[in-house]
This record gives C-alpha cells, structure tokens and sequence, in this order.
C-alpha cells in the first residue's frame, strides 16, 4: 500500500441529508484526530472552476475535513497550514495546492481578518 492509499484509507464518510458529509470513523492525520461525527462540506468551488478543482475528489476531501474541522474550532491559520500540508501529502499537483490554499487563506483574511 502506497502512502497515498493509506492516507485516503483513512477517510470514510457518509453523505449527509445536508449535502455535507459525515465521518463515520475519527479522522487521524499528523498525530491530530478529527472525531467522529464531524462534517465537511467539501471545498466551496464555484461552477466555473469545477473542471478544474472537484469540491469532492477522494484526495481533496481528506484535506476539506481536516480544514473544515480546525475553522470549526475558529483555529483558521492552523487550519490553512495543515490543508496545504495535507494537499501536499496527497500528492495534489503543485498548481493546484498553491491555489487552493491561496484562495482559503485570502478567505480568511477577507471574512475574518486572520
């Protein structure tokens, strides 16, 4: 098993009713545990952008959870420093993690002024 097949092995969901997904299992990642029962919602891509960055590709989802769990928690900075990381573990492409994580943390400095 490739690290990437034991990082996405990992992740198991369950769509919600919501248009979220469920962790139906704690998510561990770098020694962190996003629990049970947490949600995503995937990644907030615009239509246009879809061809390019799926909200719910396998890959992405893994890092979306983990964001979306540390912004949970109003810990916006660590979140953005460990989607990027988690991006980069997952083997995304370069392009594609630099300007997914820009967009995130432009966000939060924008919405939050993080």
């Amino acid at each position: 098993m490739t690290k990437l097949d034991e990082l996405l092995s990992r992740l198991v969901i369950s769509p919600t009713s919501n248009g979220t997904y469920k962790l139906l299992k704690p998510l561990v990642y770098r020694g962190i545990i996003v629990p049970y029962g947490e949600e995503t919602n995937g990644g907030n891509i615009p239509r246009m952008f879809r061809g390019f960055i799926l909200p719910f590709a396998p890959r992405l989802l893994l890092a979306f959870a983990i964001h979306d769990y540390f912004c949970n928690l109003e810990k916006y900075k660590k979140a953005d420093r460990l989607f990027y990381k988690a991006l980069k573990d997952l083997e995304v492409v370069r392009w594609k993690r630099r300007v997914l994580y820009r967009i995130v943390k432009t966000y939060h400095r924008i919405r939050y002024n993080v």
